[in-house]
């Protein structure tokens, strides 16, 4: 099949083989991210810096999500291309804080900032929805009594 036939086009259309997570299924993964960075120095050990730098890194990714414009957000006020940015630094930051003092939870920290990272990567830059459909709800209870059909 020639890289410019019509099916080929039709075929491929919409896909990019780096942005294979949908921003819905990112928008799970965001907030099990911020689970564990709450649960995360429980397990491992964590030096009190270890601690703070997670459970900040929690809240973050818990705000800077409840505001992105995706479909599990709270409102929609960040862009996704925005918050995929905010994911890349979070990670880079959580790998350059484990190298930044010793501590036990090292590890811990480079591996969800790979995470953060690779999510960053590989997720669609744009939610399935459009404004429109979600423009009265503006909020997770909103939007899914919207797509459950149920009305106030």
């Amino acid at each position: 099949m020639p890289p410019d036939s019509p099916s080929r086009q039709t075929l491929l259309k919409g896909f990019s083989p780096m942005k294979l997570l949908p921003t819905r299924v990112h928008g799970v993964l965001d907030y099990l991210a911020a689970g564990a960075f709450v649960v995360a120095p429980q397990l491992g050990g964590a030096t009190k810096v270890g601690r703070r730098v997670m459970y900040g890194f929690a809240a973050a990714t818990t705000l800077y999500s409840a505001l992105t414009r995706y479909e599990l957000s709270v409102a929609k006020v960040i862009p996704m291309r925005a918050h995929l940015a905010l994911d890349a630094l979070s990670g880079t930051l959580l790998i350059g804080t484990a190298f930044s003092h010793k501590s036990s939870s090292r590890v811990t920290l480079v591996g969800l900032g790979l995470f953060q990272i690779l999510a960053a990567l590989t997720t669609e830059t744009e939610p399935s929805f459009t404004e429109n459909e979600h423009e009265g709800a503006t909020s997770v209870v909103g939007a899914l009594a919207e797509r459950l059909g149920v009305t106030a």
